[in-house]
């Protein structure tokens, strides 16, 4: 069970050992069949924390089934093909949170609600998002309400927790492993967003994997592969949050039509709360700036990775934003129900108790 715990997480004896302070001999010691020798009960819990398993899991009689959340993995060029242990973890966390708001809800009697932004077998990526765009219920250009990128940022996690899926943030990945991920289910499909990225980039994610539960599919992508899939992805993203209808309103009084000054791309990408390189491929798109002056433009640019601002985030935000307002009220709603303890409630939300009133209020100002 050791063995299974450690492999299932891609970790070496070497990385295991230095983790747990411990020599290489002796944690291959606990792992060798028979053992030459056994962790303490202190020891097996901090291999617990380690693997990211219940303590329980080691006394089972025989390694459990690992349910496979995703099975399509993209990188950008250069990374592992495999994912890593933080990443792994994050596919786990989101899919014990699913089986966790699909247990609750049972025992609350509540019916999930079904996601329903699939659409009727589109002839383009382009009309799968107009599509989708009326199902989500977002008048076009839909973004001008709010007030930056962040309160965009919700609104948009709002409209897509309300039609069925879950949404949830990642931490401790870097970008330049994965920017999300989604992996679809019926109910409750999963989208995952990397809290890394700026707030302009996360909406992109979100709607890129929102295409990919469109087309019933998930993946961990990096939004740069050259696959038809991608490309699709991107071009429903693109749409979705950028309608060409509404982009040819702004830009059809200016007077630019193939090359395009950064200070322009900058207030449309305003209006859309996208960023500006979104805004100068949608441009491309309806034919209202060069391929190549894109190119050109890209090619200027330093290839940095935009990090959110902002200083610390209060406890009750944090769980609001990392795990959504769909997981966060089913949770508080069983503990109201005498449904779950105490103790349950702070381990799924990973909050102290003393957070409990300010996080409720954060979920019902969500809901309104």
């Amino acid at each position: 069970m050791l063995l299974w715990a450690r492999e299932s997480l891609g970790l070496s004896v070497a990385a295991s050992a230095e983790r747990m302070g411990i020599s290489v001999a002796r944690l291959s010691g606990w792992e060798r069949d028979p053992p030459t020798e056994r962790p303490t009960l202190a020891q097996l819990r901090r291999l617990a924390d380690l693997y990211g398993r219940p303590l329980a899991a080691f006394y089972l009689p025989a390694p459990p089934q690992d349910p496979l959340l995703v099975r399509d993995f993209r990188r950008l060029s250069g990374s592992p093909r495999l994912p890593s242990v933080e990443l792994t973890m994050e596919l786990r966390r989101a899919a014990a949170r699913r089986d966790i708001a699909i247990e609750l809800a049972e025992e609350l009697a509540e019916v999930l609600p079904a996601f329903d932004v699939g659409v009727s077998r589109p002839s383009s990526a382009e009309a799968a998002a107009r599509q989708a765009r009326n199902r989500l219920g977002v008048d076009a250009p839909g973004q001008r309400g709010p007030r930056d990128a962040y309160a965009a940022l919700r609104n948009w996690r709002r409209f897509v927790e309300a039609r069925g899926a879950l949404v949830f943030q990642l931490s401790g990945v870097p970008v330049t492993e994965t920017r999300g991920f989604s992996s679809f289910h019926e109910p409750l499909p999963i989208i995952a967003i990397n809290s890394a990225d700026a707030p302009v980039a996360r909406i992109f994610t979100l709607a890129h994997e929102l295409g990919h539960l469109v087309r019933r599919k998930g993946a961990v992508c990096d939004l740069t592969e050259p696959s038809a899939e991608e490309s699709w992805c991107n071009l429903f993203a693109g749409e979705l949050l950028v309608p060409a209808a509404a982009l040819e309103t702004i830009v059809r009084p200016l007077h630019y039509r193939t090359e395009w000054p950064d200070h322009e791309l900058k207030r449309i990408s305003r209006r859309f709360w996208v960023s500006t390189e979104v805004v100068l491929r949608r441009l491309v798109a309806i034919g209202c700036a060069a391929p190549g002056f894109y190119e050109r433009w890209r090619s200027r640019r330093a290839a940095t990775t935009m990090a959110p601002a902002g200083g610390p985030v209060p406890v009750p935000n944090r769980v609001l934003s990392t795990a959504g307002s769909t997981f966060v009220g089913l949770v508080l709603s069983a503990f109201h129900a005498d449904r779950i303890s105490a103790s349950t409630l702070a381990g799924y939300l990973g909050v102290k108790l003393k957070h409990l009133g300010a996080l409720e209020r954060l979920v019902i100002a969500e809901a309104g």
